[in-house]
């Protein structure tokens, strides 16, 4: 059951922003897509409403949705890590592998020790059959963490992959 938050009044921009985080933290995708849309109809440059409203519509399924909200922003923000990465999920997502690696590493190329960029890129490569890229990215983040369950998970997986000579699915 929502919460009645959407009864805010007219020019808070903040408001609505914080109530579309706190419905995405909930699930509630809907509800946060229009506290996030609210908000962009108050204020259009608000990027972080932006980046939110795509990444509830990558959840809810909407990818070309979100991709036209990431392109846009990144047009005039091309060194937008979290743009960046979440245009190489949409696309990986979208099965456009090529798009995807560009939008990682150049994310990299600007944060080179991002944890979510990396892992990401090693997701990509292991789906890609690229063992040895993706061994070596998910060791990167465990370096400079020590702790990343995904990177952990994904990690053992390519090893024995690799033990077994068998190429990752693609």
């Amino acid at each position: 059951c929502a919460l009645p938050i959407l009864t805010l009044k007219p020019n808070m921009v903040a408001a609505y922003f914080n109530c579309g985080n706190a419905y995405f933290s909930l699930n509630y995708l809907s509800e946060a897509v229009k506290c996030y849309r609210e908000c962009l109809r108050q204020d259009p440059s608000h990027v972080k409403s932006n980046i939110n409203l795509a990444v509830a519509l990558k959840r809810k399924e909407d990818i070309k949705g979100a991709l036209d909200i990431l392109e846009t922003i990144r047009k005039d923000d091309p060194t937008n890590v979290a743009v960046l990465i979440n245009l190489g999920s949409c696309y990986f997502h979208e099965k456009l592998m090529k798009e995807a690696e560009k939008c990682l590493r150049a994310a990299l190329e600007i944060e080179p020790k991002n944890q979510q960029a990396l892992v990401n890129l090693g997701l990509l490569q292991k789906d890609q059959g690229q063992l040895a890229e993706a061994k070596e990215a998910f060791e990167k983040v465990l370096e400079e963490n020590g702790k990343n369950v995904v990177a952990e998970f994904n990690l053992a997986d390519v090893i024995s992959m690799e033990e077994q000579g068998m190429p990752s699915p693609k």
